[in-house]
């Protein structure tokens, strides 16, 4: 959690270091940044009463497997990574716009640990992985 704090810090603090040589990146950043909130959200939504600020799934939750867990088996993380990328392209700057990558990276391999654990709780986690078999990014991750 800390490393994920501090990547969300580095990224917001490095957000207005260099200009992006394009006039209309302002406005797609924009676009971007609001299309993250909205994932976001409608992730929120679609967990209802499972949604924790923990990793590892409630004792009484249940497996969310629609609305965008229909899509992404973890889409909150897609939302951020929406978020920030439009933040980055909003704010003009590479350096973001690279630790944006590395928080890529990193729910990579958050959601690799997560995965053991909602396997453990859910029994047709496995199965929910084959049906939905992109983690965070369709078609890419």
């Amino acid at each position: 959690m800390l490393v994920q704090l501090g990547l969300f810090a580095a990224i917001l603090a490095t957000g207005w270091s260099g200009m992006l040589p394009f006039d209309r990146v302002p406005i797609l950043g924009s676009v971007v940044f609001a299309a993250g909130i909205a994932i976001i959200g409608l992730s929120f939504v679609a967990l209802g009463r499972s949604l924790s600020p923990f990793p590892e799934p409630l004792e009484h939750g249940r497996l969310v497997d629609r609305g965008p867990y229909g899509v992404v088996r973890h889409p909150i993380y897609t939302g951020v990574i929406v978020s920030f990328t439009g933040f980055s392209l909003r704010a003009g700057s590479w350096l973001a716009l690279g630790l944006t990558l590395v928080l890529v990276a990193f729910f990579w391999l958050k959601t690799g640990r997560e995965e053991r654990a909602l396997q453990a709780a859910y029994p047709d986690y496995v199965g929910y992985t084959q049906r939905v078999r992109w983690r965070i990014i369709p078609f890419l991750l």
